[in-house]
């Protein structure tokens, strides 16, 4: 049992139900839309899950009583439990009400903690340093009546719709009507440094694949006369049907990777090179995808529902043309953002594209629509209505912009954010501003996101897992925030004290709070003030004269607590920040509260700077959970790699010292603690891979060497922090990792085992001196990895090797060398080259079998699972069909 200071346990102490609400976040975190679609309003990034924060709220804030709305008149019945807290559990999906506590969020961020804290009647003080995110979290809470919003929606509409529609028009190749354009689009074209030939930057001329499933051709265009046409076959030799010319749309580029290849001299240079000396490339407007309603309701077999791929004609050019000269003529009357684009460390890749401005960002004809739509929707009367209008501009904002990007294979818009960063397009995307009947994300279709979260807020509902069923119940408490300016008033004239500005003054009375319940910075991970200026700069646009906070020309940089080199903020900087606000923090915090927080991440030092900053501000660690972390889909999250857990870190009050602790004996009691919560979580049927033993061993060592802190020794010298820490990762490299080395390589081999163990799920690089340390514990070197053709060296990273790159290597190989992993990911290439079924029965084996589903738990790719399912099914058949893809 923790120590708690003299005070009873609380119930999140003692016991946190992680299968259960891991089954419920599991389904959350790939489906926030259906689930809490309060938290798609907007943007924010690492937005916490709202079924893993609600059920932190219940197991912090629980009594012997627990009060609950049972009818439709919202009054409160009590109800006993006999202190069991695994029995809490059956509270989740009743409308519990902690009437008359307090909840602090001091870093509330997307607001996970205000929203639930509200659904639960808890009265929410909160603080946060980052403008936009204040504003998105006002916006998630604030009352509004449907009916009048509509009504303002739909004035705009009736006023403005028309004339941005009309710059979004071209006509349908087969039959001639005027069609709806979906997207544009454009190429970046630079001038040759050695011969000053126009070089299009074409990564390859596949434009994107049939709509159709019962097609089988991709649209392709000629790198000589820029005709679109169907191809049966992408990855052979085709020939244009207008110039004849021959090319291989796939693998025929004039870019590769960050350089450009000059098609006239042969030249090969940096891109950022070129643009360094140039200047910021131009772009040119090549093809559009429409839709046309009169082929759609005449059922036109050639095209899709109406939607097809056209190439860019005159009308269209001069479209473009009217809309540039008209952004001329009334520039200066539009709320275009004039801000230029900050150093940092995530801005240092629009700067290196030569985008100085953040007007930069857009094209003239988007420029012109979007400042024309947000100058209408501040002309509007009403605060609430013209405030969540403007939030739903925002929100399209990063589907509105040069880079975009199109998913070739799925016939869709990337959105700019689907990485923590901006990620410059050599092959930009242009989507609609106000829309069309199909596309990606457009004013109209925001807005319909809008009314779905402000719906949930008046109505919640509560989705959970019932004999593997999704079942829904709706709940009566609506996420409301009455707001108050002060906190004397908090609990009498409202229920939200929802502050901007930074958490180390916090204006509220000592030993003031119930709890502390937060999702602090994660060290260096998400640049929040560079990436969120993006927004910032339209934002401010309408609300500076409102809010204080918007006077500024860009986001607070200085009191972030973050790790940002650019900024010269080190680690020291981090640790001084966070113990700052989390020292603030407990001196508002009741002798008897708790603190609980989620963290994760790669890196030792950044446990080390959040655990320093708990001890030095009064705190220790009573309980530790690893709880499912931030959004499945999450292409950052997939690309960054190999951590599927935040840990849940549960804190009290200091109230004294405890006796000296040998670091051997704790070493030992954390090593113990781990091994046994992964084997909890792998008897759960979880994927573990190096990164979440690595979090859940750090999570245990906060917990145990917090309680005797400063009093932790080694032969009568004091053990820091930091050597904690890193001795604890040792554990974790040898004890933990070694175990899945060896069972790698007892069912495969050696090189299989390495990739496996240290390569996959860890995105596209890795530092070379962390790797070089993790395989110090093996018989293998990095240098071993290289020649067995898995990675290469790339300066201080070693880089994994693409799928075209490993195919290439094991070509050339004897069939006797071909190891388990190369097997597993030449079936891949097949699948990507579409020349899979024609050549599996070659591939098809067990051994390519154990190495796909190996493959596919490490790197959680479902349709890795799959293509091992279909290669087992492979094995000596004699006779090839077709896999559907």
């Amino acid at each position: 049992m923790p120590e708690s200071n003299g005070y009873d346990p609380k119930p999140i102490e003692k016991y946190f139900p992680i299968a259960e609400v891991n089954k419920i976040a599991d389904k959350e975190s790939k489906a926030k839309r259906y689930y809490r679609p309060v938290y798609t309003m907007h943007k924010w990034w690492a937005r916490r899950l709202g079924s893993v924060f609600k059920t932190i709220l219940l197991y912090s804030l629980a009594d012997e009583n627990i009060k609950i709305i049972e009818d439709s008149q919202k009054s409160l019945t009590k109800k006993d439990w006999s202190g069991d807290p695994e029995e809490l559990w059956d509270f989740y999906l009743e409308d519990v009400n902690f009437d008359g506590k307090t909840v602090l969020d001091p870093f509330f961020g997307g607001g996970t903690t205000i929203v639930e804290a509200l659904r639960m009647g808890c009265n929410v003080v909160g603080k946060e340093l980052n403008p936009v995110a204040w504003f998105v979290t006002k916006k998630e809470i604030e009352p509004v009546d449907p009916d009048k919003l509509e009504e303002a929606f739909e004035k705009l509409k009736k006023e403005i719709a028309p004339e941005i529609k009309e710059y979004y028009k071209t006509t349908c190749p087969e039959c001639g009507e005027e069609a709806d354009a979906m997207y544009y689009f454009w190429i970046k074209e630079i001038k040759c440094l050695n011969c000053n030939q126009t070089i299009p930057l074409f990564k390859g001329y596949v434009l994107a694949s049939s709509r159709s499933s019962n097609d089988d051709f991709h649209w392709v265009i000629c790198p000589k006369c820029e005709n679109l046409f169907k191809s049966e076959n992408y990855n052979e030799e085709n020939s244009c049907p207008r110039c004849k010319n021959k090319f291989n749309p796939n693998k025929d580029r004039n870019t590769t990777g960050r350089y450009y290849i000059c098609p006239n001299c042969g030249q090969k240079e940096e891109i950022i090179e070129n643009i360094r000396r140039n200047g910021k490339p131009e772009e040119r407007m090549y093809a559009v995808e429409f839709y046309c309603e009169n082929c759609d309701e005449n059922n036109n077999e050639n095209l899709v529902n109406g939607k097809g791929y056209k190439e860019i004609d005159e009308k269209d050019k001069n479209l473009f043309k009217q809309a540039e000269a008209k952004f001329e003529e009334i520039k200066n009357d539009l709320p275009v953002p004039q801000q230029k684009v900050p150093p940092g460390q995530k801005t240092r890749e629009l700067k290196n594209h030569g985008y100085n401005y953040f007007k930069d960002m857009f094209n003239k004809r988007q420029l012109l629509n979007l400042g024309t739509l947000l100058n209408q929707i501040l002309r509007l009367r009403d605060k609430k209505e013209k405030e969540l209008l403007l939030l739903t501009f925002s929100y399209m904002l990063e589907y509105q912009n040069m880079l975009c990007e199109y998913n070739r294979g799925k016939n869709h818009l990337y959105n700019l954010f689907r990485r923590h960063a901006y990620h410059p397009s050599l092959n930009p995307v242009e989507n609609t501003v106000w829309g069309c009947k199909y596309g990606s994300v457009d004013f109209e279709k925001s807005f319909e996101k809008i009314k779905r979260g402000t719906n949930y807020a008046l109505s919640p509902y509560e989705r959970y897992i019932e004999n593997n069923e999704t079942e829904k119940k709706e709940t009566k408490t609506p996420i409301r925030g009455d707001f108050t300016e002060n906190f004397e008033n908090l609990g009498k004239k409202g229920n939200t004290l929802l502050l901007c500005g930074d958490s180390s003054y916090l204006p509220i009375p000592e030993k003031s709070v119930d709890a502390i319940i937060t999702d602090p910075p994660y060290f260096d991970n998400v640049m929040y003030s560079e990436l969120s200026d993006f927004y910032y700069v339209w934002l401010r646009e309408g609300l500076k004269e409102d809010y204080e906070y918007f006077n500024a020309k860009l986001t607070p940089k200085n009191s972030e607590v973050i790790k940002n080199p650019v900024q010269n903020k080190e680690d020291k900087d981090f640790i001084t920040g966070l113990t700052r606000i989390f020292s603030e923090s407990n001196s508002k915090l009741r002798e008897d509260g708790i603190l609980a927080f989620t963290f994760h991440h790669a890196k030792t030092e950044a446990w080390a700077s959040v655990l320093k900053s708990v001890l030095e501000s009064g705190f220790y660690v009573t309980a530790v959970y690893p709880i499912q972390a931030e959004m499945g889909t999450s292409m950052h999250i997939h690309e960054k790699g190999n951590i599927e857990y935040d840990m849940i870190i549960v804190c009290r009050k200091r109230k004294k010292e405890l006796a000296e602790k040998s670091w051997e004996g704790l070493h030992d009691q954390i090593y113990l603690k781990a091994r046994e919560t992964i084997k909890n979580l792998e008897k759960r049927g979880k994927r573990i891979t190096q990164g979440d033993m690595f979090v859940v061993a750090m999570g245990k060592c906060l917990e145990e060497y917090s309680k005797y802190y400063p009093n932790v020794v080694r032969n009568g010298e004091q053990v820091n922090v930091k050597t904690a820490l890193k001795e604890i990762r040792e554990i974790v490299d040898s004890q933990f990792m070694s175990g899945k080395f060896d069972e790698f390589e007892r069912k495969l081999d050696t090189p299989s085992a390495a990739y496996l163990s240290f390569i996959a799920g860890r995105g596209d690089s890795i530092s070379y001196n962390t790797l070089n340390k993790e395989l110090q514990q093996r018989a293998v070197s990095i240098e071993d990895l290289i020649n067995w053709g898995l990675v290469k060296k790339e300066g201080s990273q070693v880089v994994k090797l693409s799928l075209e790159e490993r195919a290439e290597e094991i070509e050339n190989k004897k069939e006797s060398q071909i190891n388990a992993i190369e097997r597993a990911h030449y079936i891949q290439h097949l699948k990507k080259e579409g020349n899979l079924a024609k050549e599996i029965e070659k591939w098809a084996d067990d051994i390519s079998v154990k190495a796909l589903e190996e493959l596919s738990k490490v790197e959680n790719k479902k349709e890795l699972h799959e293509l091992a399912e279909y290669t087992e099914k492979k094995i000596g058949e004699p006779s090839l069909e077709s896999f559907t893809r």
